[in-house]
């Protein structure tokens, strides 16, 4: 039968775009659902700031009535502004293992970001380098931990067979203080930290969460400016998804850095949420709610999501003086192992960082290019 390609406009297709990835990964045993509430979120512009600065479409492919991929395409503004660009995005792309739907897909993303004065496409990314992005080509044989991808091992043959090349690999490191880890010399780096630049450690007031925020916000949007394809997240996309984190926060797990009273770098680290969401099958409720608080209580392991210092202190240890204490203090926590992701590997320093702690390059993600 022929392949049919439709835009997603009416809830029924807006619910056929959200459920098509049980079709992929029926039976897999290391996907995680994602919640269909959050993805619903995610993809309107009435309810996510990302649309305040962006245009997206979302495409369904079809064969004999039945949906057989997906696609988003994007324009975002705010990431050609900052890095004066003309890349378009595709994203929350699924496609069952087969090139010419592949292709289809593919091309229409190409398309619709080029009628829209875009000269490259970049993904996959839902929708940018703020939420999931890469394909994984490495590391099939775990599970991925909270707000990380998964995907079939032959995607990335199909994006490549239609004339993706590599942009950038993100790294996801495992570390686990069950194996000896090296913490003497970062803990020297760090004292010396302390002393030379006055620098101190707190963790998170949540009786000021706004004003918590706020300090995030900043140290975010100069700690990672210098970064491939950062885009600075705007007062109301942290705003969003400092709501949805309040929830799940561990308050001595967010750890600030400051030199005198100058905030200058922070790190997050959440429970990793997946080992309950696995259980809910994408549902809050009716039942769902009650699976991740039984299952939520079972958590031991973790991820660092964000671990950030503003450049001018980058070289002076206050970074291995924050990776010290998120280390330290997520096993004081009842973390004993977690995963560092995710990590440009042009980030030489945090690389090198993660090794010396101990850390495992288990994971790898792809982030791939088209000239238009």
């Amino acid at each position: 039968m022929p392949i049919e390609l439709s835009e997603v406009r009416t809830p029924a297709q807006r619910k056929a775009f959200i459920r098509f990835p049980w079709r992929i990964y029926r039976g897999d045993p290391n996907w995680v659902p994602p919640l269909l509430r959050d993805v619903g979120r995610l993809i309107d512009p009435a309810v996510h700031p990302f649309h305040q600065h962006a245009e997206t479409a979302h495409f369904l492919a079809w064969r004999d009535g039945e949906p057989v991929g997906r696609i988003a395409a994007c324009v975002n503004r705010l990431h050609n502004e900052t890095h004066a660009e003309k890349t378009g995005f595709f994203g929350f792309f699924e496609v069952v293992d087969d090139p010419a739907t592949a292709k289809l897909l593919l091309d229409q993303a190409a398309a619709w970001v080029k009628a829209r004065g875009m000269e490259r496409l970049r993904g996959p990314a839902s929708y940018s380098t703020n939420e999931e992005c890469g394909v994984l080509v490495d590391g099939f044989d775990r599970p991925p931990v909270f707000l990380m991808a998964y995907n079939p091992r032959y995607y990335p043959a199909l994006i490549e067979g239609q004339g993706f090349a590599k942009a950038m690999d993100l790294l996801a490191y495992d570390i686990d203080a069950r194996r000896e880890i090296n913490m003497r010399g970062m803990e020297r780096v760090a004292e010396r930290a302390r002393r030379t630049v006055n620098a101190t450690v707190r963790t998170v007031d949540l009786s000021r969460f706004r004003e918590e925020v706020e300090v995030v916000r900043q140290i975010y949007n100069q700690a990672w400016s210098r970064n491939w394809g950062f885009v600075p997240m705007t007062h109301e996309e942290f705003d969003f998804a400092a709501a949805d984190f309040k929830a799940i926060v561990d308050p001595r797990m967010l750890v600030f850095i400051h030199v005198g009273n100058r905030p200058v770098g922070f790190s997050l680290t959440v429970p990793d949420m997946n080992q309950a969401f696995r259980h809910m099958d994408g549902r809050l409720f009716p039942f769902g709610f009650l699976k991740f608080l039984w299952y939520k209580r079972k958590i031991r392991s973790a991820r660092t999501i964000m671990l950030g210092v503003v450049p001018d202190l980058l070289k002076s240890g206050v970074a291995q003086l924050l990776l010290y204490e998120t280390i330290t203090r997520g096993v004081g926590n009842g973390f004993p192992h977690s995963e560092m992701s995710w990590v440009l590997e042009s980030n030489t320093l945090m690389c090198h960082a993660a090794e010396r702690l101990g850390g495992k390059l288990y994971k790898r993600y792809r982030m791939y290019d088209r000239p238009l």
